[in-house]
């Protein structure tokens, strides 16, 4: 078999770099790659031990896992059918787990290219173009209404309006017959069930329904299989039949009910593993604790600590719940204690020490003997989720429906035993969560027997202005769509009794974004027709588009909101105090080198420095030769992380790959450079050369004797490029290079007189420079340098910084696309536009000028009785849009750059 190895080095000591694999990978591919990584401990062979995954990101966001192999100091991983099924971007982060800690050893990034197309040929007919029918899903989908029908489509689910009646005065009696009666009964006409597929019952709440009476489910014979009685109208019950038949169902007289069937629902929302409830070793007449208990029966089963798993309980008569138990060996108290009611399911996690579990099964309290023929196809369920994940069952389906960014929901940041207002409650927990105004949201809420509701409420602010408020039961999907001036929601978990953290750690609500309300069909086909929808863009610049300190992953900033607008993949690459450039001529000095400027948390995230430079700048972090402004007490192997992480080598060579290469580059930098005439001139500074004059002159690289002409020898070892200004004679070389050991580079043929200015020369590769012409014109010749670096490597200086970057990008693919977004008013900082502006000129990229559209200035005006100008009015702090909680300021931002970018494809 053959099979392409990529092996990489990586040291304990350093931090893990995101590779990008050598080569390609191709779909339909099957164990075709090795990724290994070879692991050093300080230069020296690690020693190793534990267990090797690879964990797969596929372009469709599904994880394929892989196992590993460990042999001495290296790890690898041999890709399985499943990490190539999906064309795009895949990602390979390779994990040792062992001891108690999970450690990243490597991560890469490679392109899954189609190899086999959808298209098949014959001599007849061509079957339609894939292309073809994805757009007729799309426009399908986009004619489905916000509401559950994709939700429902997803799952398989059918579902059946009871509105067939007899006549009011009859219903169903316990034993499935129809018995008139006096009273506003109506029985609704049988429907046809299937054995093992779930039916749920749904009660709409209509209030001219005092009651459901009674629902039968009966055989083909008419033998009565099941019987359910409730007086809620809003209440509903699952049933999975065990053979065919029937359902009817009788109420208090009126209609609005609906009977609903979800075909293998287990089997959609997890991947099952195996049940791990073994009837055969069901114990009768016995509770958890050991004591009789008539109506009892426990099962012994073998769980994992921190794994998720999904128990259900079919309805059945004579059932009343199934409890389980989880304990740290057999003889060990209980660790934690759930009880699921027939008809339902609850998705846990298991505690850090759980090591086993009792399954408990409930009969009906103190009515019914459970006996060892009651479980006789009686099977409840409990299944092991395959994968590790933070996510429910339930969450699954909802990824799976809805326009998710993530999961809103920090646990981290949940205050226990406290509500909305502010005052103590114990029975209350609640996190306040940024939202957008006009979104819709969708908020998982499992079954939960500690915590039976949750309560939502839209504020304006973070503190006040309460908009509206909902409390909602738990076992459910809600969704809402946020008011027009709501940008916070208080979710508050309502208890049954006091809440505990642990019990909010075992509790995962899950609240996603899905699609703006306002994006109507013709605005999704208008972005469609532009051509944005599903490209990468990649986003460089300050803490304004980072949003704080790192613009990755934070999806709060307007370039987030720029890629949901225009359903593109934005890489926030922004960095909080970064700049483009960070030195100064006159701070060269013998303790200082490199020139950099006095700020050490502006110059060690100044995305312009190497890898090399970053280390140098940790070392003399405390240097007070250099760094006298915002120097840090100390440096932690996470700052030190986060430093090397701005450097270009981490922050563009990702993306300099074919399979990450974005569609275009947006450079948001100017604010912190700050540019100055004194700063800019180092820019276009050039030194004049000195040079050793001779008799003679060269043609083709050869001396030619004349007393008429002469020649100039200029050393250049130290120039990467020169500019000619003078006049060249017919028959001279206008210039002949030559390397150290005299041997011709190349030369420059000129047939006429000629005269030159600014004549740029390419010296990168050579030690020698020979002008030659008349003796009448050899006075005027001057070769100049750059004074501060060269053409693409002119650190001193905003533009000379700029051009730096551009040409990392260019250089491996000259028609990138980049464009450029102004400051976004030019009073305060009028520099900034200026150069902005230059550079843009002279690279002829775009240029969005914001200070032009967003009405922004530093004209004064008066709010609340204090005098703000009109960008204070927008941004609270005077620089950082997202100062402003509500989000307004960024949305506005977002909503005029899409509007510009549209018009620019």
């Amino acid at each position: 078999m053959a099979l392409i190895e990529t092996w990489y080095n990586q040291d304990l000591h350093s931090p893990v770099v995101v590779h990008h694999l050598r080569g390609n990978v191709f779909s339909q591919d099957n164990q075709g790659n090795l990724i290994g990584v070879n692991v050093f401990d300080g230069g020296a062979p690690a020693v190793l031990s534990g267990t090797v995954t690879a964990y797969v990101i596929r372009s469709d966001g599904a994880t394929v896992p892989v196992d590993g192999v460990l042999s001495a100091n290296t790890c690898y991983a041999i890709l399985s059918t499943a990490c190539y099924e999906v064309e795009g971007t895949l990602s390979v982060v390779i994990k040792l787990t062992g001891g108690g800690s999970t450690t990243t050893l490597c991560a890469v990034v490679a392109y899954v290219y189609k190899s086999i197309t959808d298209t098949a040929v014959d001599p007849s007919s061509i079957i339609p173009n894939i292309s073809t029918l994805i757009q007729t899903i799309d426009d399908a989908i986009d004619s489905i209404p916000a509401d559950y029908s994709a939700l429902l489509e997803s799952l398989n689910v059918k579902e059946v309006f009871i509105s067939s009646y007899e006549t009011q005065g009859k219903y169903i009696n316990n034993y499935g017959v129809i018995t008139t009666t006096s009273g506003t009964y109506a029985y609704a006409q049988p429907i046809p069930v299937e054995k093992e597929k779930k039916y749920t019952f749904v009660g709409t709440g209509t209030t001219n329904i005092a009651s459901v009476c009674k629902c039968d489910i009966y055989g083909n014979n008419r033998e009565v299989l099941f019987v359910y009685s409730a007086n809620d109208v809003e209440e509903s019950f699952v049933y999975i039949p065990e053979e065919d038949g029937y359902i009817s169902l009788s109420y208090n007289y009126s209609d609005g009910y609906s009977l609903t069937t979800i075909d293998n629902l287990i089997g959609q929302i997890i991947e099952e593993k195996k049940n791990l409830i073994d009837l055969s070793n069901i114990r009768i007449g016995e509770n958890w604790t050991g004591s009789s208990a008539i109506d009892r029966a426990c099962v012994d089963v073998l769980l994992e600590p921190n794994r998720e798993y999904i128990i259900f309980a079919p309805i059945r008569d004579h059932f009343w719940s199934v409890s389980l138990i989880e304990k740290n060996g057999w003889t060990a108290g209980a660790l934690h204690q759930l009880t699921v009611t027939t008809g339902k399911y609850v998705v846990f996690k298991t505690t850090d020490k759980t090591t086993r579990g009792i399954v408990q099964f409930n009969g009906t309290p103190s009515s019914y003997e459970l006996t060892e023929s009651n479980f006789t196809g009686y099977a409840p369920i409990l299944y092991a989720f395959v994968y590790e994940s933070n996510y429910s069952a339930i969450d699954t389906v909802a990824r799976s429906v809805f326009d998710i960014k993530e999961n809103m929901i920090d646990k981290s940041k949940i205050e226990i035993g406290k509500d909305w207002t502010g005052q103590s409650a114990q029975n209350r927990a609640v996190i306040a969560v940024p939202i957008v105004p006009n979104q819709q949201y969708s908020v998982v809420l499992p079954a939960s027997t500690d915590i039976p509701s949750v309560s939502f409420v839209q504020k304006k602010d973070k503190w006040n202005n309460v908009i509206k408020s909902e409390t909602v039961n738990v076992d459910k999907l809600y969704q809402f769509i946020s008011e027009p001036e709501s940008y916070w929601i208080y979710v508050q978990y309502n208890g049954a009794s006091a809440i505990t953290s642990a019990m909010v750690s075992a509790y995962n609500i899950f609240m996603y974004a899905g699609l703006s309300a306002y994006e109507s069909a013709d605005y999704t086909a208008r972005l469609a027709s532009l051509g944005w929808k599903g490209k990468k863009i990649v986003w460089l610049g300050t803490s304004i588009p980072a949003g704080g300190k790192d613009g990755l992953d934070n999806r709060h900033t307007y370039p987030a909101f720029v890629g949901e607008n225009l359903r593109a993949t934005v890489f926030n690459e922004a960095v909080g105090s970064s700049a483009l450039h960070c030195r100064s001529v006159s701070r060269i000095t013998e303790n200082n080198p490199f020139g950099f400027l006095s700020n050490f948390e502006a110059v060690s995230r100044c995305i312009t420095n190497s890898l090399e430079e970053m280390e140098y700048i940790i070392d003399h972090y405390n240097d007070s030769n250099i760094f006298t402004v915002n120097v840090p007490e100390s440096l932690s192997d996470s700052d030190k992380a986060f430093i090397r992480s701005c450097s270009w080598e981490n922050r563009i060579n990702k993306y300099l790959t074919d399979g990450m290469f974005p569609d275009l580059w947006v450079f948001d930098h100017g604010h912190n450079d700050n540019p100055t005439e004194a700063s800019e001139a180092t820019y276009t500074a050039r030194t004049e050369l000195e040079g050793t004059e001779g008799s003679g002159y060269y043609v083709s690289g050869a001396l030619e004797s004349s007393e008429s002409y002469s020649h100039i020898v200029f050393d250049v070892s130290d120039a990467e490029e020169v500019f000619l200004d003078g006049v060249i004679s017919a028959g001279c070389d206008v210039y002949d290079l030559f390397d150290e050991n005299d041997t011709l580079l190349t030369y420059k043929a000129n047939a006429t007189q000629n005269t030159f200015s600014g004549l740029f020369i390419d010296t990168s590769s050579a030690d020698k420079l020979i002008v030659s012409t008349s003796n009448a014109q050899i006075s005027g010749i001057s070769v100049k340098k750059y004074t501060y670096g060269s053409m693409y490597n002119s650190l001193f200086s905003f533009q000379g910084a700029f051009d730096f970057i551009v040409n990392k990008i260019k250089t491996y693919n000259p028609k990138a696309r980049i464009i450029m977004i102004g400051e976004y008013e030019d009073q305060k900082f009028p520099n900034v536009s200026h150069y902005q502006e230059i550079i843009a000129n002279r690279w002829e990229f775009p240029l969005y000028k914001q200070w032009e559209n967003l009405g922004w200035s530093q004209q004064l005006i008066k709010i609340d009785g204090e005098w703000k100008t009109f960008l204070d009015a927008f941004i609270p702090d005077g620089l950082h849009p997202h100062s402003d909680t509500t989000l307004f300021a960024m949305r506005f931002m977002a909503d005029n750059i899409s509007s510009w970018m549209e018009t620019i494809r």
